[in-house]
């Protein structure tokens, strides 16, 4: 087996035995206002947020025990407060991170709603030491993890009250993130935490399909850097990958990589910025693929898993799996950086596999990389709040509830035998696919009224003083 993979399984078991005491330090940084948060940074906030910066025990990319740190968002209102994991995006040098900066949208809109945000600054970033392992999903779960764990320390020392309701979210390199601590919070922890839904945003989730292709495609590409990135981060987890970059890098493109060491003074940005103006002097356009050696290239086109750099990025597709807390992949058909393929082909799989709640869902054909992300945390907000259980309410499972005519047409009747009375008392709200409030009432004669509603799949949900339940249906 595979060192990465060792290495995966040895997260795993260590991650298992850690606890509460992985709280180094917190450190009060700022507090905005609602008023401030919208004069700032644009953000239409229902509340302002108090925020706080943890260092904590985790592994470093070798699997050694390392001091990492992370950004928590506290909602100035009064809770208790779901927990929310949230992963940032692709930074251009390791201290340009969340608990640093102050000021990424993500993190301050996502607190600003209600929710209390755990965002980790990666493995390699931040306080914590070495080279960022890029797209690696077992550091990226494992920052995230630990995290988790530190803010509940933290919460409890501060006196800060969390509900029993965890989301998971992040953008572009913070979805694959979002997706591999997901991931392992199902599959590894799920005795430690429930997830209660999931939202990945525009992330390269199918590593060795869709970005494969985009690399080393002939039409011009203006990310080239991200493979280098990718490249030296992964060796940080095994060594023994490749001896030197010239393995896997025309010489000239190899020495600006071999320059990149993710600090300011020679970022990610300026060094996809030189690859790009090499590769375009040289062949027309950016065409990352010129910058690979040609037997690189040939195993990565036969999806050769003898080649040591194509098996370790196989390692780290995230999409065959079956999720159990109802996830959405949101996207944008125009995105220039992580093509929209990499969610519906997600969606796929995972429902081939069995899956009963994913889907991928488009946030605009026009909306680029960059323009997508706004919209998509606004929609992950909107669907998170569906999931309102909290510690004082009971949920009634979904094959307890029989809605009939599923598919309907005009009207649905409701049949519940938990909820002690099926009536007037029973308050329902009905939801779309991107998360969209579209009715909302009381029962009447077991009966809700579907006329206005256009063909498609929603999810409902009946609340009646302490329970709740939740079930799909079409129209």
């Amino acid at each position: 087996m595979r060192r990465c993979l060792l290495l995966g399984l040895f997260f795993s078991i260590y991650l298992a035995s850690l606890g509460g005491q992985d709280l180094i330090s917190s450190q009060f940084l700022n507090r905005y206002t609602n008023a401030q948060l919208f004069s700032t940074f644009g953000i239409p906030a229902r509340s302002g947020v108090e925020l706080y910066k943890l260092q904590y025990t985790t592994l470093d990319a070798e699997g050694l025990l390392d001091t990492a740190s992370g950004l928590v968002v506290v909602p100035m209102t009064t809770g208790p407060f779901p927990l929310l994991c949230h992963q940032h995006g692709t930074i251009d040098h390791r201290d340009r991170v969340p608990s640093a900066e102050l000021d990424h949208f993500g993190e301050l809109y996502l607190g600003s709603e209600g929710f209390l945000v755990s965002s980790a600054d990666f493995i390699g970033c931040g306080d914590s030491r070495g080279y960022h392992p890029y797209l690696h999903a077992a550091t990226e779960a494992s920052a995230a993890i630990d995290l988790l764990r530190a803010v509940r320390t933290f919460t409890t020392q501060q006196g800060i009250v969390l509900d029993n309701r965890l989301f998971v979210t992040g953008y572009s390199q913070g979805g694959h993130a979002a997706m591999a601590a997901f991931q392992q919070l199902e599959q590894d922890f799920s005795d430690e935490f429930q997830v209660t839904a999931a939202v990945l945003m525009s992330g390269p989730y199918d590593v060795t399909g869709t970005m494969r292709r985009l690399i080393l495609s002939e039409t011009a590409y203006d990310f080239p850097g991200y493979l280098g990135h990718v490249a030296k981060g992964y060796k940080q987890v095994d060594n023994s990958l490749y001896n030197e970059l010239t393995d896997i890098f025309k010489p000239r493109y190899a020495a600006v990589i071999d320059r990149f060491e993710h600090r300011s003074d020679f970022g990610l940005f300026a060094m996809n910025d030189t690859l790009v103006a090499m590769l375009t002097a040289e062949f027309g356009a950016s065409i990352g693929r010129f910058m690979v050696q040609d037997s690189v290239v040939t195993a990565f086109e036969r999806a050769d898993t003898n080649n040591r750099l194509y098996a370790a990025l196989e390692d780290n597709n995230l999409f065959n799996w079956i999720p159990k807390a109802p996830t959405r992949l949101y996207y944008c058909e125009a995105d220039e950086q992580v093509p929209f393929t990499n969610a519906t082909t997600t969606d796929s799989i995972m429902n081939a596999l069995g899956a009963q709640d994913v889907a991928s869902l488009s946030l605009g054909r026009t909306l680029d990389h960059f323009g997508c992300a706004i919209p998509a945390y606004l929609n992950a907000s909107t669907f998170f709040k569906e999931f309102r259980t909290t510690s004082t309410q009971t949920q009634i499972e979904e094959q307890k509830i029989r809605i009939y005519p599923n598919p309907t047409t005009d009207y649905l009747i409701i049949n519940a035998p938990d909820l002690e009375v099926v009536n007037e008392l029973t308050s329902y709200k009905i939801f779309d696919r991107l998360g969209r409030l579209l009715d909302a009432g009381t029962l009447k004669d077991k009966q809700i009224n579907t006329q206005a509603l256009e063909s498609g799949v929603y999810l409902l949900t009946l609340t009646q003083q302490n329970q709740i339940a939740t079930v799909k249906f079409i129209k």
